[in-house]
């Protein structure tokens, strides 16, 4: 039985049943591929912006494991976007992949600063946690911009899409 996120009232999940999946328990395991652009300053960074949809609600919760995690994170420092691939049976997840592409797509070259890092962590970790769609407002964390949207924190738009994806 899926856990039931914090109540939030006056917001408004933003994307359909259709695209809203969950875990069937928290926490939900991380690991980190070790490859050339693993860093454990980016692995902190990403583990942060995991945290942001923990800080809002207490809940949802990752815990790091070595291997064979329900959720798996590479880096790729060629790349200038960042993107999940989800595995699920009906609403259920089994499975989820985050590519963090962390090139600059400003600055050729160069990563991105650890704040825009952050932030599309926590967007991405939100794809990882069942929201699959995205968001029209740019306040909210999940809009679709591969851009920093203007609001870097989970909003009460993005908690409500996540409430409605475990049967809030």
């Amino acid at each position: 039985m899926p856990h039931p996120p914090a109540v939030i009232r006056k917001a408004k999940p933003y994307v359909p049943d259709c695209c809203l999946k969950h875990w069937p328990t928290m926490p939900v395991t991380v690991s980190f591929v070790h490859n050339r652009d693993y860093s454990e300053r980016r692995r902190r960074i990403v583990l942060e912006g995991f945290g942001e949809w923990h800080a809002r609600d207490p809940a949802v919760s990752f815990v790091e494991v070595p291997r064979d995690a329900e959720v798996t994170v590479q880096f790729d420092l060629n790349r200038r976007s960042c993107w999940t691939e989800t595995q699920y049976e009906g609403s259920i997840l089994k499975s989820a992949r985050i590519w963090m592409g962390l090139g600059d797509p400003n600055n050729r070259g160069r990563e991105l600063a650890d704040p825009d890092a952050r932030a599309l962590s926590a967007h991405e970790a939100g794809h990882a946690l069942g929201v699959i769609g995205h968001s029209e407002d740019p306040g909210d964390l999940m809009f679709h911009s591969i851009s920093r949207t203007e609001n870097e924190t989970v909003s009460d738009p993005d908690l409500a899409t996540l409430e409605e994806a475990y049967g809030e």
